[in-house]
């Protein structure tokens, strides 16, 4: 099995409004990690090219880049937790690649220790 994996780090904003109150607005550094698996490699000897995994990866976090997280469609009925960013950028990813292989799990670092992970 091959495991093909790219980061991207972005720095955005988030607010999180909890069970527990409002958080104050506040940024991370987050860092993004996508990572591609499959069983076997094209004719050139790529589970998947890293330059289309990383491009695609790419247009996904310039979305966010320097701004707030809630401000987002996606996130104006769903918390902007790291959870739910590793979740909406799977499938954002995951309808834009081909090929043999599959998406096996995008993490999402918020910060330094603090990761979460959304993977099928």
């Amino acid at each position: 099995m091959f495991t093909v994996t790219v980061e991207q780090t972005f720095t955005a904003s988030h607010q999180l409004v909890t069970s527990k109150g409002t958080e104050e607005l506040h940024s991370h550094d987050w860092v993004i990690a996508a990572a591609f698996k499959s069983k076997s490699l094209d004719s050139d000897g790529f589970a998947v090219d890293f330059e289309i995994l990383k491009t695609i990866l790419d247009q996904e976090c310039q979305k966010f880049v320097g701004g707030k997280i809630e401000d987002f469609e996606y996130f104006k009925n769903v918390s902007a937790t790291a959870e739910n960013l590793a979740k909406y950028l799977f499938f954002s990813i995951k309808n834009q690649l081909n090929g043999p292989g599959k998406l096996e799990y995008v993490e999402v670092t918020e910060a330094t220790g603090c990761k979460a992970k959304y993977s099928e």
